[in-house]
C-alpha cells in the first residue's frame, strides 16, 4: 500500500476507537469492513466488458485440465474450462485457485493450425525438375510401337518410321507390332531392352470394342501397382511419346482414351515425356494430322534444351489438390457430413458406376476381331462365345472318316459340335491355329452372357452350318439327318472355355440335353479348375515340359505360368481324381519334343487317366501371329511315334503303370493310358455314354472306371487300321489327284465321273 493509504487506514482506526468509547472490538469490526467493502460488487452493477484481440494477439484457449483445479467456470457436465490467457506470469500468479476435484483436459481443434501447416507443406514442394540430355536426343536409339487392328495405326507407324530413317540417324529405328512382335511385354515394359538412350514412339488405336491393346493397359496398370516390381522400371528410358488415333464422330467418349491411359500410366512408371500426347481423328484429320505430328515430333527431337520432368502421380496430386480446393483461404469451410455407415455404400456404388463404365463386348459386331473370326469360319454366339464346324465333322458326314476322338472315346465326329462359352485365352501359343486373332487377357473384363443363350446360340450357329453340307456331293442321308441331335460337344474350339464365369452352369445345360462335354484348358487358371464340377472327360493342355521351354511355346500372359501349370497338375492328383483326366501334348519339332524325362516328371505329379500326344498342324502362315513356325516345325508321324516310345519307356522306368493303347495315323495323334483301362487283354478306353448320364443323374459319386467301354481293334496301338475305321471308306487326295489324271488322259470327262 501506499504511504496516504495507509496514514488513512489509522486515521479511520483511530476515530472508530473515540466515538465508541475506548472498545477496541468495534475500532477493529469499522478497520475490517473499509478494507472489504470496496472488493464486493453490489447487485445490478455491469460486469467488466472485454476488450477486443488486437491484431496478432492471440485467443483465449478453452481447455479442460486433468492436473489443473479451479471454480472459476463448470460445464453442464461437470467439467471445468479455464481461462488460460497470455498474460505476463506477474499477472496470472496473483489469482489464487481453490482446491476442486480433477477433470479430464480436452483441446479444442484448431483450424488455424491445420491451415498453417498446408501453407508450410506448399512452400516446401519441390521445384520444377529439368532433365538434361547427356547426348543429342537424335542418337537415341529410337522403337516405334504400334497396335492394329484395321491397319491405321500400322500406317502412320510406318510413316513415323520413315521420317526418321530419312533422318540418316546413328541408331536405325525399329518397328515393333506389340500384338506380333513381343513375347513377354516384360522384355519392354519393365526390363527394356539392353540398348542405350531408349526412346520409345507409341501409336495406339481406340476402339469401342475389346481389342489386343487392352491388354497391354492392364499389364502396365498391374505392373504400376505391384510392389514387388520396382516403382519405377522405365525411368532407364531416355524418353517417350504417344500418339493416339480414334473417331471422335463415332466414339466420342472414347476417343484416344487407350493412348491417353497408356500416356499416363507410362508417366507412372517413371518414363520421361519428350513430346505431348497426340490426338488424331482418322475420319476428319487423317494421315496429314499424323504426319503434322511427326513433323512436330522431329522438330523437337532435335532441340536439345532441357525439359521439365514431373512424375505422374505428383501431377495427379496437384490437380486433385486443384479440383478439390484445397489451400484456397476462400474455400468453405463446410463439406458434406457422411454416416460412417453409409460410406461403404457409397463407395461401392461409385466402384460399380466405374466399372459398369468400363464393361465392353469382348467381340462386338463391327468390331475387326468379329469380322476376322467370321470370315475363318466362326458362328460368333453373343458377345464371348463362338461355335464352329470343323473338317472332321465335313468328312464324317461323307464317310470319309471321322478324328482320333472316335478312335479314342468312340465319338462320332458327324454328332459332335466344337464350340467355346470364351474365346479369350491367356497364352498366345506359337502353334495356335487361330492365327492370333481371338482376344487374350488374364481377368474376366468383358460382359458376361447367360449360359442359355450361348448354348441356345451355339446350337443354332451349329446347325446352320450342318444345313449348308446338304448341297456337298457324297454326304450321307442317314449321317445328315442324324447330325441334327447334337450329343457330343468339344469345349477346345478357341480360347480358354474354363475362364467363363459360369462354366458349370453352362455344363450342367449340356449335361441336361444329354450332351457329352470334353472340356480342354491350357493349366492356367488352377481357381477355376478346383471349382469345376464333373464332366465327361477333362483335358489340360502340356505344351512344354520346363518352365523356360514353356515360356517359348505358350507365350503366356501370366508371370507366374509355371507355379500355375503345377498347381493344376496337384489338384487333378487330389480335388479332381475323380475325373477322367488327360494331357494333351502338342509337339513342335525344335521346340518341346527334346525332353521325355521332364514329361514324365509333370506326368508324375498328375497322374492323369490318359495321355494324348499329338503333332503340330501347320495352319499356313505365320505371320499373323507373329511365330516362327515354318513346315520345319511340323514333326512327321514317325517322329511322333519315337517321342511317345521314349515318354512310355520313361513312364515304365519309373514305376508308372502306362502302356501305349491306341493311335490315330491321319491325325497324327497316339494315346497312353493307364493300365487300369488295360482289362484281360483288352483295351477300355471308349465311353458308354448312357452310363455316364445315368450315373449323373442318379447324384451319385462315381469315377472314371465307371463309365468306360472297349476299345475296337482297328484304333489299337499297331493295328494294321492304324486307328481308321473300317466302316469308312478312306480318301487319299493325291491318289484321287493322279486317278483324275488319268482318267483325262484316256478322254474320259472328270467332271461327270
Amino acid at each position: 500500500m501506499s504511504s496516504i493509504t495507509t496514514t488513512a487506514v489509522f486515521a479511520i482506526a483511530d476515530l472508530t476507537y473515540l466515538l465508541s468509547g475506548g472498545r477496541w472490538s468495534i475500532a477493529l469490526l469499522g478497520l475490517t469492513l473499509f478494507l472489504i467493502l470496496p472488493n464486493l460488487s453490489t447487485p445490478g452493477t455491469k460486469p467488466k466488458e472485454q476488450k477486443p484481440l488486437k491484431a496478432n494477439e492471440p485467443e483465449d484457449k478453452k481447455e479442460i485440465d486433468f492436473t489443473t483445479t479451479s471454480k472459476e467456470q463448470k460445464t453442464s457436465t461437470g467439467a471445468v474450462l479455464l481461462n488460460r490467457s497470455t498474460k505476463s506470469s506477474s499477472e496470472s500468479k496473483s489469482t489464487t485457485l481453490k482446491p476442486f476435484k480433477r477433470l479430464p483436459k480436452v483441446v479444442k481443434a484448431n483450424k488455424e493450425n491445420i491451415l498453417r501447416r498446408k501453407a508450410n507443406a506448399k512452400t516446401r514442394s519441390v521445384s520444377p525438375i529439368y532433365t538434361s540430355n547427356a547426348t543429342p536426343l537424335l542418337d537415341s536409339n529410337f522403337l516405334i510401337f504400334y497396335s492394329s487392328l484395321t491397319g491405321a495405326s500400322q500406317r502412320s507407324a510406318k510413316k513415323i518410321h520413315q521420317s526418321l530413317v530419312d533422318l540418316n540417324l546413328k541408331n536405325k529405328p525399329q518397328l515393333i507390332n506389340m500384338d506380333d512382335d513381343i513375347d513377354d511385354l516384360d522384355n519392354y515394359f519393365i526390363q527394356t531392352p539392353d540398348l542405350p538412350n531408349l526412346v520409345y514412339i507409341m501409336v495406339l488405336p481406340s476402339y469401342d470394342t475389346d481389342s489386343p491393346l487392352d491388354y497391354f493397359l492392364e499389364f502396365l496398370d498391374d505392373t504400376a501397382n505391384d510392389f514387388r516390381i520396382d516403382k519405377y522400371p522405365l525411368r532407364k528410358l531416355t524418353g517417350f511419346s504417344v500418339l493416339g488415333l480414334g473417331d471422335t464422330e463415332s466414339w466420342p467418349d472414347q476417343f484416344c482414351y487407350q493412348a491417353k491411359m497408356t500416356d499416363r500410366l507410362m508417366g507412372k512408371l517413371g518414363a520421361r515425356r519428350i513430346f505431348p500426347l497426340g490426338e488424331v481423328c482418322m475420319k476428319s484429320q487423317g494421315d496429314a494430322k499424323v504426319e503434322e505430328w511427326s513433323n512436330m515430333l522431329i522438330e523437337t527431337l532435335k532441340d536439345n534444351e532441357p525439359i521439365m520432368f514431373e512424375d505422374q502421380e505428383s501431377y495427379e496430386n496437384e490437380e486433385d489438390e486443384e479440383e478439390s480446393g484445397e489451400g484456397d483461404s476462400n474455400s468453405s469451410d463446410e463439406g458434406t457430413l457422411v454416416d460412417v455407415e453409409d460410406m461403404g455404400k457409397m463407395i461401392s456404388d461409385s466402384k460399380t458406376e466405374s466399372s459398369t463404365r468400363d464393361v465392353k463386348k469382348m467381340v462386338a459386331k463391327d468390331s475387326p476381331t468379329y469380322k476376322s473370326l467370321t470370315k475363318q469360319g466362326y458362328t460368333v454366339v453373343g458377345s464371348h462365345s463362338g461355335v464352329k464346324i470343323c473338317r472332321w465333322t465335313k468328312s464324317a458326314l461323307r464317310g470319309r472318316g471321322s478324328c482320333y476322338k472316335f478312335a479314342f472315346y468312340g465319338i462320332r465326329s458327324h454328332l459332335c459340335m466344337e464350340a467355346t462359352p470364351s474365346l479369350s485365352c491367356s497364352n498366345k501359343c506359337v502353334f495356335c491355329w487361330r492365327h492370333g486373332t481371338n482376344p487374350v487377357g488374364t481377368t474376366w473384363r468383358w460382359e458376361v452372357d447367360e449360359p442359355e443363350v450361348i448354348l441356345e446360340g451355339a446350337l443354332e450357329g451349329h446347325y446352320k452350318k450342318i444345313k449348308q453340307m446338304r448341297g456337298v456331293p457324297g454326304v450321307s442321308a442317314d449321317r445328315f439327318n442324324e447330325a441334327f441331335t447334337v450329343r457330343h460337344c468339344a469345349l477346345s474350339l478357341v480360347g480358354e472355355p474354363i475362364f467363363y464365369p459360369h462354366i458349370n452352369k453352362f455344363l450342367q445345360m449340356l449335361h441336361a440335353k444329354h450332351i457329352s462335354s470334353f472340356l480342354v484348358c491350357n493349366a492356367q487358371h488352377p481357381d477355376q479348375l478346383r471349382a469345376l464340377n464333373k464332366v465327361t472327360q477333362l483335358y489340360v493342355s502340356i505344351d512344354a515340359p520346363t518352365k523356360e521351354e514353356l515360356k517359348v511355346v505358350d507365350r503366356p500372359l501370366f508371370r507366374d505360368y509355371w507355379e500355375r501349370l503345377n498347381s493344376c497338375l496337384d489338384i487333378l492328383r487330389t480335388v479332381q481324381s475323380h475325373q477322367r483326366t488327360v494331357f494333351r501334348l502338342t509337339l513342335v519339332k525344335g521346340f518341346n519334343m527334346s525332353d521325355a524325362k521332364s514329361y514324365a516328371d509333370l506326368v508324375a505329379r498328375g497322374l492323369p487317366s490318359l495321355i494324348e500326344i499329338k503333332g503340330a498342324t501347320f495352319c499356313g502362315s505365320s505371320s499373323g501371329n507373329g511365330n516362327p513356325l515354318t513346315m520345319q516345325n511340323i514333326p512327321f508321324y514317325e517322329e511322333c511315334q519315337n517321342f511317345v516310345r521314349k515318354l512310355n519307356k520313361e513312364l515304365n522306368d519309373r514305376g508308372l503303370d502306362y502302356g501305349l493303347a491306341a493311335e490315330h495315323a491321319h491325325s497324327c495323334c497316339i494315346l497312353i493310358a493307364h493300365k487300369k483301362f488295360f482289362i484281360n487283354g483288352k483295351w477300355f478306353t471308349h465311353i458308354d455314354y448312357t452310363k455316364f448320364f445315368n450315373m449323373l443323374e442318379s447324384g451319385s459319386s462315381f469315377t472314371e472306371m465307371d463309365y468306360i467301354a472297349e476299345t475296337p481293334t482297328w484304333a489299337y496301338w499297331g493295328s494294321p487300321e492304324a486307328g481308321f475305321n473300317p466302316a469308312d471308306v478312306r480318301f487319299n487326295r493325291k491318289e484321287e489327284k493322279e486317278k483324275k489324271k488319268k482318267l483325262r488322259e484316256q478322254g474320259v470327262d472328270v467332271n461327270t465321273w
